[in-house]
């Protein structure tokens, strides 16, 4: 695919999720917001979406658009992770495997691994976490 045209194909995606699954994700969230339906009918909502408009895709190919993770895989991800967080147990048994395998490929990779990096709750009685020191020792110890 030619690079405007794969520019293009993953807008049209990405907008089309933040238009269109964004508000069912968050009524699936904060369903005490959203009184008109339960908990399990906005997850239904959003469940059908995905079925359409992802899970479709990724029966074809291994990521959103193609073979390898693009800008729409790393743009959608987050908010499928949310989904997924909602109620883990229901996702683990009674999400489409595709997605799960998705989702987990993407929380697996490098990037993602290292922004996500756990951190023990601050506590006044312990050593003061500097963000990018171990960056910055890596690199004046390369240097030496």
């Amino acid at each position: 695919m030619a690079p405007p045209e794969l520019a293009a194909q993953q807008k049209g995606l990405i907008t089309q999720h933040d238009i269109e699954f964004k508000p069912l994700l968050d009524a699936y969230k904060s369903p005490e917001r959203y009184t008109e339906f339960s908990l399990e009918q906005h997850r239904d909502h959003a469940m059908y979406w995905l079925e359409a408009h992802i899970i479709e895709s990724l029966e074809r190919h291994t990521y959103l658009i193609d073979q390898q993770i693009r800008l729409a895989d790393v743009a959608i991800f987050p908010f499928i992770r949310q989904f997924a967080a909602v109620d883990s147990d229901w996702f683990r048994q009674d999400a489409n495997p595709v997605l799960q395998h998705w989702l987990e490929q993407m929380i697996q990779t490098s990037p993602f691994k290292s922004v996500m990096e756990k951190y023990s709750p601050w506590r006044s009685d312990k050593a003061i976490l500097i963000w990018g020191a171990k960056e910055i020792q890596q690199a004046i110890s390369t240097k030496n």
